[in-house]
């Protein structure tokens, strides 16, 4: 699982950690049990530009072999208090936590990653996979 990575624009994303079939997660004001199954993927994301990039976590989905792509989790986004949308200045590293809810029989296959836009650039830089797991 170490060093597999991608990068979007400026942001490269390397995928520390992978656990799938969670069924129940806990935080410091509640617990929360999946539709289907949790599947939490642990990564760095790497600023390698000048300027700052925003990662924002909706944008990261996880994709499983029948070609769907799925968002990160809301409810557990909130209850493991990771962030939404985080500002990742000129050459800063931040490590996180992604969660997902996906159907009971997905296979996971990877991770669709996305930066913002570097300077100057008029559209969204293209996505990148990662591999998974």
């Amino acid at each position: 699982m170490h060093g597999r990575r991608a990068r979007s624009a400026d942001l490269e994303v390397t995928a520390l950690g992978f656990r799938d079939g969670i069924r129940e997660i806990l935080g410091t004001h509640a617990s929360m049990t999946p539709k289907g199954r949790y599947v939490r993927v642990r990564i760095l994301a790497e600023n390698r530009g000048r300027d700052i990039q925003i990662f924002d976590t909706w944008r990261q989905l996880l994709v499983t072999a029948d070609g769907r792509a799925h968002s990160p989790d809301v409810n557990a986004i909130m209850v493991k208090r990771q962030p939404e949308r985080l500002p990742i200045g000129a050459g800063v590293r931040v490590e996180l936590d992604l969660w997902y809810d996906v159907p009971g029989q997905a296979r996971v296959t990877g991770l669709r990653i996305v930066g913002s836009p570097p300077v100057g650039a008029v559209s969204d830089p293209p996505p990148a996979d990662i591999p998974l797991p």
